[in-house]
């Protein structure tokens, strides 16, 4: 449900912001306000996180977040002196961060929808940010590879897979995602260096495995003309062309049909 008009008409007052940690307000780190929304009465009921034990059961399940906190709003400004602020949002594989352009507005800062890839902001102490391209990169390699200066690259450490790859003639290397979400997604024409490897040709998949009930994300290298072990090997996977989506077929032998096809139009491009 949209309610643009709830939003608008909310102000929040200055005296209930945590602006600063409780103990820098006078409060035990277990004296801030706690919010408890009960979905079998339907009811939302305010208390401290001293009060949790009395909302609690035998046999609930507690979730504890023990995730640091960044500072997530950062001053910056342009090469000509305009004022933003950046929200960092998720560090993504390649050791990049997606991020919110905003600039100031009366009483917060508010979305700003023309930032331009190439735009370099200045930090607080000397430091930069480069704003490489809107975000997903799917379909925008080229513009990645102009901005970076290379191929967009995402690294990681081989590990054991489900062997299903090697069933049906596509031995391929895996490497775990350790993040919620990819900047890339769907097939891939790559070039992969590593031990023993140096920028070998091969095809790559990075996303869910949606044909055979994947969940997390995963990259997927199936090298060409390579039989070597790397197991435990630290792999640099360089993206050069997307091939399509990835996509749920409605059998094994349907998919394998399609790899066959990505595998050849892959080394048409990387013949080049």
């Amino acid at each position: 449900m949209a309610a643009t008009g709830v939003m608008d008409a909310f102000t929040l007052p200055a005296h209930l912001e945590a602006a600063e940690p409780p103990e820098a307000r006078g409060l035990p780190r277990d004296g801030v306000r706690l919010l408890i929304s009960l979905a079998d009465t339907d009811s939302v009921h305010h208390a401290h996180f001293s009060d949790l034990p009395r909302w609690l059961s035998p046999g609930d399940l507690l979730v504890v977040n023990t995730s640091a906190t960044l500072n997530a709003a950062l001053e910056v400004t342009t090469r000509s002196g305009d004022a933003f602020e950046l929200h960092l949002s998720t560090r993504v594989p390649g050791n990049f961060w997606v991020v919110e352009v905003r600039c100031p507005g009366p009483v917060a800062s508010l979305p700003y929808r023309h930032a331009q890839a190439g735009t370099v902001f200045d930090l607080e102490g000397g430091g930069q940010i480069t704003l490489l391209a809107p975000y997903p990169l799917a379909g925008r390699l080229d513009e990645a590879r102009a901005l970076l200066g290379r191929d967009y690259r995402i690294s990681g450490r081989v590990i054991e897979g489900e062997q299903l790859g090697r069933r049906l003639g596509f031995r391929t290397a895996n490497l775990r995602l350790q993040r919620r979400v990819s900047p890339v997604a769907g097939i891939f024409a790559v070039r992969v260096s590593g031990p023993g490897l140096d920028r070998q040709a091969g095809i790559a998949s990075v996303g869910t495995r949606p044909t055979v009930g994947g969940s997390g994300w995963l990259l997927e290298v199936h090298l060409f003309d390579f039989d070597g072990d790397l197991y435990g090997a630290r792999l640099d996977v360089d993206f050069i062309a997307r091939l399509r989506d990835e996509v749920r077929f409605d059998s094994v032998e349907a998919m394998t049909a399609q790899m066959h096809d990505d595998a050849r139009l892959a080394r048409q491009l990387l013949a080049h």
